[in-house]
């Protein structure tokens, strides 16, 4: 809950010192939606690693129980069986394990998208934000490129400036 608190207060920020509605709900909503996003996928992997624990225990298992009743299997001439159950054993503690670093992947992979995602709508948002006000100004009277003029119609245009950020 920490990151949730901290996102409300950036927002309240953006809204309250750059007067800009827009990019503070560009942001609650792309961090919201990577919260949700990262617990969902989690919880899916949290699915796919179970079962890669179960196939490691079964894995484990079988090479035990090969060792420990070696001259049973011995006896019985099982090895060709014991050769095969062990191999199907590790062959689906590899493919699960492979899943687990692909969902992994596909994680980290989403959740860069999604923040580089946030970053270029803030941007336009803001550099949107910023050209406003500089019309807005022009439009009230002030000499374009004169920022000391824009400053001065704080009441009248407002929003951010080229040196908020």
């Amino acid at each position: 809950f920490p990151s949730v608190a901290e996102c409300i207060l950036v927002c309240i920020i953006f809204i309250s010192y750059f007067d800009y509605l827009p990019l503070a709900a560009t942001i609650f909503v792309f961090v919201f939606t990577f919260i949700f996003w990262t617990i969902f996928v989690t919880l899916f992997r949290k699915q796919i690693r179970s079962k890669v624990t179960k196939s490691d225990n079964d894995f484990h298992d079988k090479c035990t129980d090969s060792l420990v009743n070696f001259e049973t299997v011995k006896y019985f001439t099982a090895e060709q069986f014991e050769i095969k159950r062990f191999g199907n054993a590790v062959k689906k503690y590899q493919s699960g394990s492979v899943e687990v670093q692909a969902s992994l992947s596909f994680l980290n992979i989403t959740q860069q998208l999604l923040m580089q995602s946030c970053l270029a709508v803030s941007l336009s948002l803001a550099a949107y934000g910023i050209k406003k006000r500089i019309d807005c100004c022009v439009d009230a009277g002030c000499p374009e490129g004169n920022s000391q003029c824009c400053s001065n119609l704080d009441g009248v245009c407002s929003g951010m400036e080229i040196g908020d950020f």
